[in-house]
C-alpha cells in the first residue's frame, strides 16, 4: 500500500509540474493528500508522523518567505551574483528594442499553438493591391532587363527613376500627410520581393528610401521639424538618401565606430549658432556616393557641457545634406553582386547645426536607441524579402528549365539525383516563404518580433544562397555562363550581400538569434538579472521560486514528452496529418528549453563567449520558428492537398536539423556529468527525427516538374512574365515527347535516318512516321525550345565594356 501510495503521490507531482502548476497548487494537493493518508489508511502513526513532518517542512520551507530566504534565496542569490553576465549599455538597449512574440512561446517549453493560429495572415489593403496591379506592374514590365540594370547601366536609370518618382515608390512607408503613401511594411516588402530581379540599383534607393535609411528613421524619430521637410522631399525622389553607420573599424561592433562630433559654436549662413563639428570615415554605405542626404551615426561629445551636465553623450544620429562643406563622396566599390550602389564616404570638420541631430537636441545620445528600435523590424523586411524572391525565381526557372534540358533521351528533372535537388529548392521556397509571411503577420498584428526578424535575416538569406546554388548546379552549363539568356547567375553572385549586410549572418547567429533571444525569451532571466544589478533580494526572492518551477517544469516535460515522442500533447487538431509535427515541435520546444535554461544557469556570463555552443542553439531555436511557420503557412492556405508533399518535406528537414543540432550541443556541453543527465531527460529514448526519406523527397522532386499550379503557388509574389518563353519552351517539350518518341524508336529501327535532330525530322516526314503538321510543330518547338538551352557569347570588346 505504501508503494502505490508514494506512486500516485509521485504521478501527481509530475503531473502538477507537466503542467507547469503554481507553488500554491502544490500546497493545496499535499495538505489534502495528507489528510486523506491520516484518516483513510491504516499506516503506522510514526510513518505517517514522518511524513506529515517532511510535507510541513517542504511548505515552511517554500511559503514562509524569512526561511525561504535564509535557506534557498540567498544561496542562490549568491551563486547567480557569480554567473551573473556583464551588460553593455549598447546591449542593454538592443535587449529592450522590439517585443517578444511567438519566440517566447518556443522558448517557453510550453508553446501555445492557438497563439500562432491566432494570428491573422498578412495581407494587403485593397489600395495597396490597386498599387501592385497598376504602378508597380508596369515598373515591372518595363523593357530593360535584370542584365541591362545589373551589368550594363550600373547605376540609376533616368527613365526608370522618373517612373518612380510619378508613382510614389520613394515614400511608400511615409504618412499621407508627409506626401508618402502611408502603406504598411508588408506592402513596401511585397513590391521589393516582386522588383527586385528587374530593379537592379533602383530597388536599393525605393529600399533605403522606405526603411532606416531615411524615411522609417524620421518618421519615427525625427522632429516634427524634421518630418515636415524630409519626408515630402524623400518621397518625391528629390533627396536620395542613405545611412551610414560602418567604419573601417567598426563593423558588427557597431558602437565601437571612432567617428565623432563635438559639440560647440560655429557659422552658418553668415550667424553664429550652436552646433557640431564631426569626423568620420565610412564605408560600405548602400547608396553612399550617390546620396544627397545622408542619415549619420557618431559618437557625441559636449566638452564644454553646453547641452547639459554629461561629455560622453553616446551614439547619436543626424540629419545631413551630403553637399555640406567638408563632405566627400568616395569612389563606388564593387561589390560581388555587380551593381550594387555602395562605397564610402567621409567627412572633415563638418559644422552641422545642433537641430541636425535626429529628433532635435532631445535626441542626442538616443542614436542606438533609434538604431535598435528600427532593426528590431528591419531585419525582418528589405534582406529576407529580397531573398525570398531570389530563391523563387531560383526555383521557377530551375524546374522549367530541368523539364525543357533533356539528356539520354529524357529531361534532366526525370531523374532522381535531379529531383533530390529539385525537392530540396522547393522545401527551402516554401519554409522561407512562410518564415516571411509569420514575421510579417506579427508585425501586422502591432509586434516588434526582433528574435524573428533576426532569424528571418539569417535564415532567408542563407537559404537564398543554397538556392542559388543549386539552381547553378542543376541549370549546368547554362548557369554558369553569364549573359541575358541566364537564369541563375545575378541570384549567385549578390547572394553574399544578404549574407553580409545589415550585420553578417556569422554574427547574427552567433550573438543575435540565440545570444539576445536567450535572455529576451526566457521567460525569467531578464527579470532575475533586473533583480541582481539593483540588488532587489525581495523580488529576486519571488523570481527564483518560479525560476524554479520552471526548470523542474521543463524536466518532467521534456521527459515525458521524449518517452512518448510527443504523442500526447496538447495541440490543436486542425489537420490530421499535422498533429504529429505539432506534437515533435512541442517535445523539441520542451528540450530546448531545458538544454538551454540548464547552460545559462550553470555557464552565466561563460555562454556568451561560447559562441560554437550558443550558434548551435540558435539553429535549434531557428528550426523551430521556421518549422512553426510552415504549419502555420499551409493552415492559413486551407490546407492544399496538393501542397502537402513539399510543407511535410520541409516540416521534416527542418526538424532533423533541429534535433541533430540539439544532440550536438549536448556533445559539447562542457560538463560532463550534467551532459549525460541532460541526455537522459532530452533523448531517453534517442533520436527519432529523420531526414525526409527518398520516397517523399522524389515525390516532391516529380510534382515540381508536373504540376504548373504548385510551381506558381511557390513562387507566388514575383513577376513571372518575363519568363513567359520558359513556359512556353516546356509546354512544347511536354506537347511533343510522344513525337520524340516515335522518331528515337525509328532510328533505333533504322527507319529514320540523319546525322543531326532536324535531319531525323525531316526523314521522319519522308517515311512517313509523322505528319506535316507534326513536322510543323517539331521545327516550333525546336526553335522554341533551343531559344532556352542556348547560352550567351560576347567579343572581347563587349567584355570590356561591360566591365
Amino acid at each position: 500500500m505504501l508503494i502505490l501510495n508514494l506512486g500516485f503521490l509521485i504521478l501527481v507531482m509530475g503531473l502538477l509540474l507537466y503542467t507547469r502548476s503554481s507553488f500554491r497548487i502544490w500546497a493545496l494537493f499535499l495538505v489534502g493528500y495528507m489528510l486523506v493518508l491520516t484518516y483513510f489508511t491504516s499506516h503506522s502513526v510514526i510513518l505517517l508522523g514522518v511524513l506529515w513532518l517532511l510535507v510541513l517542512g517542504l511548505l515552511a520551507l517554500i511559503g514562509i518567505s524569512s526561511l525561504r530566504q535564509q535557506i534557498i534565496t540567498s544561496r542562490a542569490y549568491a551563486f547567480a551574483k557569480k554567473q551573473l553576465p556583464t551588460i553593455t549599455p549598447s546591449e542593454r538597449e538592443a535587449l529592450k528594442a522590439g517585443s517578444v512574440t511567438w519566440d517566447g512561446e518556443l522558448f517557453s517549453g510550453m508553446p501555445d499553438w492557438k497563439k500562432l493560429f491566432a494570428y491573422e495572415p498578412a495581407k494587403l489593403s485593397q489600395e495597396e493591391k490597386d498599387f501592385m496591379a497598376g504602378p508597380v506592374m508596369e515598373l515591372a514590365a518595363n523593357e530593360h532587363s535584370s542584365w541591362d540594370m545589373w551589368h550594363k547601366d550600373l547605376s540609376f536609370r533616368p527613365d526608370l527613376v522618373e517612373l518612380c518618382k510619378k508613382n510614389g515608390l520613394f515614400g511608400m512607408i511615409s504618412a499621407k500627410k508627409y506626401g508618402g503613401k502611408g502603406f504598411d511594411v508588408t506592402a513596401v516588402w511585397q513590391i521589393n520581393m516582386m522588383l527586385g530581379h528587374k530593379l537592379g540599383t533602383i530597388g536599393h534607393w525605393i529600399g533605403i528610401a522606405n526603411s532606416i535609411g531615411a524615411g522609417e528613421l524620421i518618421e519615427r524619430f525625427g522632429s516634427e521639424e524634421q518630418k515636415t521637410y524630409y519626408l515630402p522631399r524623400l518621397a518625391s525622389g528629390e533627396e536620395i538618401p542613405c545611412f551610414a553607420l560602418t567604419s573601417p573599424i567598426a563593423g558588427s561592433d557597431a558602437t565601437a565606430i571612432e567617428d565623432n562630433g563635438i559639440v560647440c559654436k560655429g557659422e552658418v549662413d553668415g550667424k553664429e549658432v550652436l552646433g557640431i563639428k564631426i569626423n568620420f570615415n565610412k564605408r560600405y554605405i548602400t547608396m553612399g556616393c550617390d546620396a544627397t542626404l545622408m542619415s549619420l551615426a557618431f559618437k557625441l561629445y559636449d566638452p564644454d557641457h553646453l547641452i547639459g551636465n554629461k561629455e560622453n553623450r553616446g551614439v547619436t544620429v543626424a540629419i545631413i545634406p551630403t553637399k555640406t562643406k567638408g563632405i566627400k563622396h568616395g569612389r563606388r566599390h564593387y561589390p560581388v553582386g555587380g551593381a550594387f550602389p555602395n562605397g564610402p564616404l567621409q567627412g572633415k570638420d563638418v559644422f552641422i547645426p545642433i537641430e541636425s541631430i535626429l529628433g532635435g537636441i532631445e535626441g542626442a545620445g538616443m542614436g542606438w536607441t533609434a538604431l535598435t528600435q528600427c532593426l528590431a523590424t528591419g531585419r525582418a523586411t528589405s534582406l529576407p524579402t529580397a531573398a525570398v524572391g531570389s530563391i523563387k525565381r531560383s526555383f521557377y526557372t530551375t524546374t522549367v528549365y530541368t523539364g525543357i534540358r533533356r539528356q539520354f533521351g529524357l529531361p534532366v528533372g526525370a531523374f532522381e539525383s535531379v529531383q533530390e535537388k529539385l525537392a530540396e529548392l522547393a522545401g527551402y521556397t516554401y519554409i522561407s516563404d512562410a518564415l516571411r509571411l509569420l514575421t510579417f503577420a506579427q508585425i501586422q498584428a502591432g509586434e516588434r518580433p526582433a528574435i524573428p526578424a533576426a532569424i528571418s535575416k539569417y535564415n532567408s538569406t542563407e537559404l537564398a544562397r543554397r538556392g542559388a546554388i543549386i539552381a547553378i548546379d542543376l541549370q549546368g552549363g547554362k548557369g554558369v555562363m553569364n549573359g541575358p539568356n541566364n537564369f541563375a547567375a545575378d541570384a549567385y553572385a549578390s547572394a553574399p550581400v544578404g549574407i553580409t549586410v545589415e550585420g553578417s549572418n556569422t554574427m547574427t547567429r552567433g550573438l543575435i538569434v540565440f545570444g539576445q533571444g536567450a535572455v529576451r525569451c526566457h521567460p525569467h532571466i531578464l527579470p532575475l538579472m533586473s533583480a541582481l544589478e539593483s540588488d532587489d533580494q525581495t523580488s529576486f526572492d519571488k523570481l527564483i521560486m518560479k525560476q524554479i518551477n520552471f526548470t523542474m517544469s521543463n524536466h518532467v516535460r521534456s521527459l515525458v514528452l521524449g518517452l512518448t515522442n510527443g504523442r500526447f500533447a496538447s495541440v490543436p487538431a486542425h489537420h490530421k496529418d499535422m498533429k504529429k509535427y505539432l506534437g515533435q515541435l512541442t517535445r523539441l520546444s520542451a528540450a530546448f528549453a531545458l538544454a538551454a535554461d540548464m547552460s545559462m544557469i550553470t555557464l552565466g556570463g561563460k555562454l556568451k563567449r561560447m559562441e560554437a555552443l550558443s550558434g548551435r542553439f540558435a539553429d535549434v531555436f531557428s528550426m523551430l520558428y521556421m518549422a512553426s511557420a510552415a504549419i502555420k503557412h499551409f493552415h492559413d492556405k486551407g490546407y492544399p492537398k496538393e501542397l502537402q508533399p513539399v510543407v511535410e518535406w520541409s516540416l521534416q528537414w527542418s526538424l532533423n536539423i533541429a534535433e541533430q543540432q540539439l544532440s550536438e550541443t549536448l556533445d559539447n556541453f562542457p560538463n560532463v556529468l550534467l551532459r549525460g543527465w541532460l541526455r537522459l531527460f532530452i533523448f531517453p529514448l534517442g533520436r527519432c527525427n529523420k531526414k525526409p526519406n527518398d520516397k517523399l523527397t522524389l515525390q516532391v522532386g516529380m510534382l515540381t516538374q508536373s504540376s504548373k499550379a504548385i510551381r506558381e503557388v511557390l513562387a507566388d509574389g514575383i513577376y513571372f512574365k518575363d519568363l513567359d518563353h520558359m513556359e512556353e519552351a516546356l509546354a512544347f517539350t511536354n506537347k511533343v515527347a510522344p513525337l520524340n518518341k516515335r522518331i528515337s524508336e525509328g532510328v533505333k529501327s533504322g527507319t529514320v535516318k540523319g546525322y543531326t535532330y532536324l535531319l531525323q525530322v525531316t526523314d521522319a516526314l519522308k517515311s512517313g512516321l509523322i505528319t506535316k503538321e507534326e513536322e510543323k510543330l517539331l521545327q516550333q518547338a525546336h526553335v522554341s525550345i533551343m531559344s532556352i538551352i542556348n547560352v550567351d557569347d560576347f567579343s572581347v570588346k563587349e567584355l570590356h565594356e561591360q566591365k
